[in-house]
């Protein structure tokens, strides 16, 4: 199910990396003052300039703008403001496919493990049987 995430968007941004793992399909919400910042979707060379020499994949600007994260891989955002981004105001995120998270951890890996488990215990008895 797809989730909404609000980010605040400010200097400690990227600390929201860290606790947050969104997903293809989920919506980032950003929010801030509009009249003294924007936010650009940007190449990761733009983005760890600081200093865009390239268009922007995106600019927002109403202060509360949300962006669909339809598919998996990294994006980029960082400050209309090059001074903000240079103090820090620019987020890196790294989308995965919801299979991928099902994957790592989620109740259908665990029970697709539990399964060839069993199978694996069975076989090697049975092969143990044989051999007497």
């Amino acid at each position: 199910m797809a989730e909404k995430y609000d980010v605040e968007w400010n200097t400690k941004v990227n600390k929201w990396s860290s606790k947050n793992k969104p997903q293809v399909g989920d919506t980032l919400v950003f929010e801030y003052e509009p009249l003294f910042d924007s936010v650009m979707q940007v190449n990761k060379e733009d983005y760890e300039s600081c200093q865009p020499l390239s268009p922007p994949i995106a600019t927002y600007c109403t202060g509360k703008d949300s962006v669909n994260l339809c598919e998996d891989g990294e994006y980029y955002f960082m400050s209309g403001n090059p001074a903000n981004c240079k103090d820090g105001e620019k987020l890196k995120i790294k989308v995965k496919d919801s299979k991928d998270r099902e994957a790592e951890g989620g109740e259908d890996g665990a029970s697709a493990d539990l399964t060839s488990n069993g199978f694996t215990i069975i076989m090697l008895g049975l092969a143990f049987i044989f051999l007497l």
